[in-house]
């Protein structure tokens, strides 16, 4: 058993060496853990450039004790100071992360995360009974997820952290439950998109705030899915998501959706609609970002596309700007969609569609001596409908 004498403990001096994998620390690192006592702090001295501590398997955090570290970087280069990493691409091939946080209230500060391949393994894992785990100043790069929401994962945070190089950044992966932050960080430059949400699986209440997004081809997607699931919860505050290739957001299933500031930038001008969403199936989506006016796409159809149903409220409050050839595409229920909070609208009464007594669309093109819109009388597919009144000739 170790001697404790201090609440912060430098692990250098106990067996712990940054010498570019030729140790594995990871038998060490988790017999220090298992006897540290609960609320220690674990230190990883930062060492000079070009240097790194080596992992050959996931090191378990099973208890509430903060690891601290501190590193650097010039832009756009890697880190230097205290950095993690497998010990070589063999070994992070079978690891969740680096660290796996398998307890609540772990606070995780100061450490670089590096890989060597984006195919595989993860930089930094939150995994079963992770509750309120904080990670400030945190980096993580050359995993296939810089960050991974695992099994049992909730009520995480990730602050002043970066997940860039990797294919994703944050990954929501099976199992994981609800309520994750992003504070000030930077989800930009991983090759496939910022954030990744995995089949038949939903995250709950994803909030990102002053956070960068982008600079690779998606800034949000969910892979195919074969229920209900998807994003119930996405709020996106000064967020910004800028230099896809390819696409925003691509979603299957999603709502309660609500994106308020920061800005959308596409990289070139790929013929995809901006946002994609198969169903809105679980609350309403609230859009008003900026679209750059100096990113034109007239190639894109629109910059939101609903392929699926509109189950609940679009309401869609950013002015065009080129961005793409119209606002939104939905297959009916246009008495759902409001632009600047008036109902869309259209050009004639509804053919399709189901639609409740009472509702009413508005005629997007009047003209004198015609209808300024349409009242459904009888609910049905698309129901019974009634001009109003002619406005004056």
């Amino acid at each position: 058993m170790l001697r404790w004498t201090a609440s912060t403990v430098d692990v250098s001096a106990w067996g712990i060496s940054a010498d570019n994998g030729t140790t594995d620390n990871s038998t060490r690192m988790a017999e220090i853990i298992d006897d540290a006592p609960r609320g220690t702090e674990l230190f990883l001295p930062p060492v000079p450039e070009g240097r790194w501590y080596g992992f050959g398997s996931t090191v378990e955090i099973d208890k509430p004790i903060s690891l601290a570290g501190k590193w650097n970087r010039m832009a756009s280069s890697t880190p230097f100071g205290s950095v993690c990493r497998p010990t070589d691409s063999t070994a992070q091939a079978s690891m969740d992360g680096v660290f796996s946080v398998r307890a609540p209230y772990v606070n995780i500060e100061g450490l670089a995360f590096r890989g060597h391949s984006t195919s595989n393994g993860g930089g930094l894992h939150w995994g079963y009974s992770s509750h309120m785990g904080r990670a400030k100043r945190v980096f993580s790069s050359e995993f296939l997820s810089g960050f991974v929401l695992g099994d049992g994962s909730d009520h995480i945070t990730h602050s002043d952290s970066h997940a860039t190089g990797n294919y994703y950044g944050a990954l929501f992966d099976t199992g994981n439950l609800f309520d994750f932050a992003f504070i000030d960080c930077g989800l930009d430059g991983n090759s496939r998109s910022s954030m990744h949400l995995v089949a038949d699986q939903s995250a709950v209440n994803v909030t990102a705030v002053r956070t960068h997004l982008g600079f690779g081809q998606y800034g949000i997607t969910q892979a195919a899915t074969s229920n209900g699931a998807g994003f119930a919860g996405l709020t996106l505050l000064d967020s910004p998501i800028e230099q896809v290739t390819v696409q925003h957001i691509n979603i299957v299933n999603g709502g309660h959706i609500d994106v308020r500031g920061g800005y959308w930038v596409w990289t070139g001008t790929p013929a995809q609609s901006a946002f994609k969403i198969t169903n809105v199936n679980s609350g309403p989506i609230f859009f008003s970002p900026r679209l750059e006016p100096l990113f034109p796409n007239g190639n894109a159809p629109a910059v939101i596309e609903i392929t699926g149903y509109l189950a609940h409220m679009l309401d869609f409050r950013s002015a065009l700007n080129g961005f793409a050839q119209t606002k939104y595409i939905s297959p009916g229920l246009q008495r759902l969609v409001f632009i600047d909070g008036v109902p869309a609208g259209g050009t004639a009464a509804p053919v399709a569609g189901t639609w409740e007594r009472g509702d009413v669309l508005r005629n997007t093109a009047p003209s004198a001596g015609g209808p300024p819109g349409w009242v459904c009388t009888t609910a049905g597919t698309p129901g019974t409908w009634k001009a109003m009144a002619n406005l004056a000739a």
